[in-house]
């Protein structure tokens, strides 16, 4: 039976061993007997399923890493265990140690390379800051303006949030889950930048003050290419959301995000480089074209609508039963 390492008791740690070595199986059965709404309730089920797994994966590879010694020569003032900038890390799977680049953690290329198409293991980096206006009275103001958002008024109630990881950095990717006075769930996709992005004027959703970065330009991630790649991405090739960590002073703290999304794809697909963005308003959507693949992020969510082609999903504290929140078609 194997060990299992930590403060836990004697009889957590049999316990936790005998587990391990009797994973669960995984239930699957023959499609050809399945009814049509058989089918989609298993479909949902499989992508709940992998969610958590995603989840648990991008969990243990962070307790990986703390459980990874660093090198013998590490950034002096980097903290054993830490995140801090400098510091080298080994994955865990292999001799490869990386290096942390502007403070962003370091992921060990292995990790990635055998999963090229999944954001598991991406982390984003979340900073204990004052923000002058908040997110929530940003978005309240611009959803007004927007066909999906009329009548919303600025009495909007965060539900949940979500994040993918921008590899270069560069780019903050939040999406938010927010809902108005009369019961409707908006879907409100944001990017954050550190200088007014070219050509993106018609995207702006307005500027907030950071008490840790400074300036921010906010804009709707529909019309941002950073966030649009994120989606097709996550949609096609079965991604899930950035983990979270939180920047303290001497490293960073994993931090649990409080909703989980997975795409529906499956590794080994390429979206390639986009074609421009065409970015188009309806009353419960917002579709992007670019080249022969169309996005369509949901605006208005309707938990009961039924997945079609290759979406992405998400579940979040109250709704466990996952909710379509975008699709990819494409067009060859």
């Amino acid at each position: 039976m194997q060990e299992v390492a930590g403060h836990a008791s004697p009889v957590e740690r049999a316990l936790a061993g005998w587990l391990v070595e009797r994973p669960a199986p995984f239930r699957r059965l023959p499609v050809g007997l399945l009814s049509r709404e058989q089918k989609a309730t298993e479909v949902q089920r499989v992508q709940a399923v992998k969610a958590m797994a995603a989840a648990y994966e991008a969990e243990l590879v962070l307790g990986l890493a703390d459980d990874s010694p660093d090198d013998l020569d590490p950034t002096p003032g980097a903290r054993r265990g830490s995140w801090a900038p400098g510091a080298r890390r080994r994955c865990g799977v292999g001799p490869c140690p990386v290096q942390c680049s502007r403070g962003r953690p370091a992921r060990c290329t292995r990790l990635r390379d055998r999963a090229p198409a999944s954001n598991v293991g991406a982390v984003a980096l979340v900073y204990r800051a004052e923000l002058s206006p908040s997110k929530l009275e940003l978005v309240s103001g611009w959803v007004a303006t927007r066909p999906w958002g009329r009548d919303a008024g600025s009495d909007l109630q965060r539900v949940a949030a979500y994040r993918f990881d921008d590899p270069d950095g560069e780019v903050g990717i939040e999406a938010h889950l927010v809902r108005t006075a009369d019961g409707r769930l908006l879907h409100v996709p944001l990017t954050y930048r550190g200088a007014p992005a070219p050509g993106q004027e018609a995207h702006l959703v307005g500027t907030l003050e950071h008490s840790v970065l400074g300036r921010r330009w906010v804009y709707d991630a529909c019309g941002d290419p950073v966030a649009v790649t994120a989606y097709l991405q996550a949609v096609v090739t079965g991604g899930t959301g950035a983990e979270e960590q939180v920047v303290t002073g001497d490293g960073s703290t994993p931090r649990a995000t409080d909703a989980a999304v997975v795409g529906s794809g499956a590794p080994g697909v390429d979206v390639g480089p986009l074609d421009g963005l065409s970015v188009g308003d309806s009353d419960a959507a917002t579709t992007v074209r670019t080249g022969p693949l169309t996005l369509v992020v949901h605006r208005v969510l309707e938990p009961t609508a039924a997945p079609g082609g290759p979406v992405l999903t998400g579940t979040w504290a109250g709704q466990s039963s996952p909710v379509v929140l975008a699709g990819v078609r494409s067009l060859s």
